[in-house]
């Protein structure tokens, strides 16, 4: 059994540690181990969907996808250019993949996976911590204010983060595509969920991946394990 994997940094094991992100692919080669699989992880830091779906088609040029293929994106996709916000706190502003086209793209990545004889695995998002996450953005010196004033209110981070993950897992039910709850097995109270989260709020720490490979290794034994019916 072979399973490809194309996400950003969660499923690559990124934390953020004394300053630094580090990554940790312990969890991955356990489940492996554990469930004598193959899993070729072509998740990095910093993706979108669009360079996510670039990958995989370089990866088909080389060769063929695993039995499943588990796509997990949008965490960076929802960004926005602090930056830019904060110099025009009035002005009008466009995140990384505007939901329109994130939801094109990430329907075009299913098609894709069903057309090379993959079964397409959907992720939700892990929620992110809006108070850590603003601070850590703005820790150069952005105008903490001004981007509030902008956003509305400070929970308009986590809710627009949180529509990303919603859009995938509605296409994923359209599609007939099995999803990876892993927003599920996280804390919804604000505080219990920070204990499981990096200081940049975004990252989930030691125990939030230990959350992650839970969840992941009871639901993807749970569909690898189930019969299943291509379609698109």
């Amino acid at each position: 059994m072979r399973i490809n994997i194309y996400g950003d940094s969660i499923f690559e094991g990124v934390q953020l540690q004394d300053g630094k992100y580090t990554r940790h692919r312990e969890l991955i080669e356990r489940f492996e181990t554990e469930n004598n699989v193959l899993i070729k992880n072509r998740s990095s830091f910093g993706s979108t969907v669009d360079k996510g779906l670039a990958r995989m088609e370089s990866d088909l040029r080389r060769g063929s996808l695993g039995n499943y293929t588990v796509i997990e994106f949008g965490g960076n996709d929802c960004a926005y250019r602090w930056e830019e916000v904060a110099a025009l706190p009035d002005g009008e502003h466009e995140c990384i993949t505007p939901p329109e086209r994130f939801a094109m793209i990430y329907n075009e990545f299913i098609s894709r996976v069903y057309e090379n004889g993959s079964w397409p695995i959907v992720s939700t998002l892990p929620p992110i911590s809006s108070h850590r996450y603003l601070d850590f953005v703005t820790r150069g010196g952005l105008d903490k204010d001004a981007i509030l004033h902008w956003l509305g209110d400070l929970e308009a981070i986590s809710r627009w983060q949180e529509k990303y993950s919603g859009i995938a897992a509605a296409i994923a039910k359209e599609r007939g595509c099995p999803i990876l709850d892993l927003r599920s097995a996280f804390p919804t109270d604000v505080e219990e969920k920070d204990m499981y989260l990096c200081s940049d709020g975004i990252h989930p720490n030691s125990a939030g991946q230990k959350l992650i490979f839970d969840k992941a290794s009871e639901e993807l034994v749970r569909i690898v394990g189930a019969p299943s019916q291509r379609g698109a």
